[in-house]
């Protein structure tokens, strides 16, 4: 059980991916991953994206929507 000070082991592994270089994703998850998008602000990137292509893809066409890289999308 963990105590409210503690960091859930869950954020502890998605600090090591680093965005800068998707593919250290493949540390973290299983090669068959899914990622899950829902957003009622957008709608149209709302779905599935499978595994680290699909999520490369999610957040190459969010950067493009939004002007900004995928880096800055990701820490922010």
């Amino acid at each position: 059980m963990l105590n409210m000070k503690s960091e859930h082991p869950n954020i502890t592994l998605l600090k090591r991916f680093n965005p800068a270089n998707p593919n250290t994703l493949t540390e973290v998850l299983d090669d068959n991953f899914v990622w899950h998008y829902i957003n009622p602000e957008l709608k149209e990137l709302e779905g599935d994206y499978y595994g680290l292509s699909g999520l490369t893809e999610f957040f190459n066409t969010l950067a493009g929507r939004t002007n900004r890289s995928s880096e800055e999308i990701f820490r922010n």
